[in-house]
């Protein structure tokens, strides 16, 4: 029902897009990375626009399959597709480098799905290597620091996107905190706003890939979770929880002397989880209360 509801007002908005798109499709309508510490390593708008473009052409032809519009699924897909080449062909340089090369670049590169399984790696390289630069401090508007961390992390390198929140000095969300803040800031300086969600998604990060609990790919509702508390970082302990259609799944997981984790985990009524460590079988869990120790 919600499908149904939301898809005309999708239909409508990307027909308006369009209008702003240019003969490869690539549109320079909009906001850029907003409210970065520096307009140095700003992305082109077009390049951020079109990410989006793209991203929401993809969404449409998912909501046309459900809603059983066979063609118009096909359309936006192959409009997806076509973007993605015209992004990649103007953006994407042979090592690995997008657009400028700044972290909401590369980041936004990897969790918009313009990069192929075999550049992953030389393009997560070239985001280290902006995330290093810049002394592992951010760089980022309200675009990349909801890229950022996510992407980070999906390449291996959630410890750096840890240092990087956990730096004391601006810009970083602890900075807020050093500064007496209690909430999200409208922006990495002295916060015209002190009670803003728009960097927001840090929070989601943190109990994605920190605590990590996350729904589970396919699931819908949260009627399964993906539990995948991280391997080898600096925290000792982490306990976090979703309150959820079908209750509360938690987990808690604590550092052991030798470097492994010690894992609490509870699966509400209804609900399923399943366990991942890195290099084993995943295991489902049937509700009630569950240990696991790893490796």
């Amino acid at each position: 029902r919600v499908v149904e509801l939301t898809y005309p007002t999708m239909v409508r908005h990307l027909a308006y897009t369009e209008t702003k798109a240019d003969a490869e499709g690539l549109v320079r309508h909009g906001l850029d990375d907003w409210i970065p510490p520096s307009r140095r390593y700003v992305p082109a708008v077009e390049f951020t626009s079109s990410c989006f473009f793209k991203q929401a052409n993809e969404v449409a032809a998912e909501f046309a399959v459900v809603l059983g519009k066979a063609d118009e699924s096909a359309r936006y897909a192959a409009r997806a597709a076509a973007l993605r080449r015209a992004i990649r062909a103007k953006y994407m340089k042979p090592d690995g480098t997008f657009a400028n090369g700044g972290q909401t670049a590369q980041s936004a590169a990897l969790m918009f799905g313009l990069v192929d399984p075999t550049e992953r790696e030389k393009v997560a390289a070239r985001l280290v290597e902006a995330v290093h630069r810049r002394n592992d401090h951010l760089e980022t508007g309200v675009i990349g620091c909801k890229t950022l961390f996510r992407a980070l992390s999906e390449t291996g390198h959630t410890d750096l996107a840890l240092k990087v929140v956990l730096q004391k000095d601006a810009p970083s969300p602890a900075a807020w905190m050093h500064q007496g803040g209690d909430n999200f800031w409208e922006d990495w300086g002295e916060g015209a706003s002190r009670n803003h969600i728009m960097f927001g998604d840090i929070a989601c990060w943190a109990y994605e890939y920190l605590a990590g609990i996350r729904q589970a790919p396919g699931s819908r509702g949260f009627r399964q979770v993906l539990f995948a508390p991280p391997v080898g970082l600096v925290l000792d302990h982490v306990p976090a929880s979703v309150d959820t259609p079908y209750g509360v799944y938690s987990v808690s997981w604590r550092k052991t002397q030798d470097g492994g984790l010690d894992c609490r985990f509870r699966v509400p009524a209804g609900g399923s989880a399943v366990v991942r460590f890195p290099d084993c079988e995943d295991q489902l869990l049937d509700p009630g209360e569950h240990c696991r120790v790893f490796p």
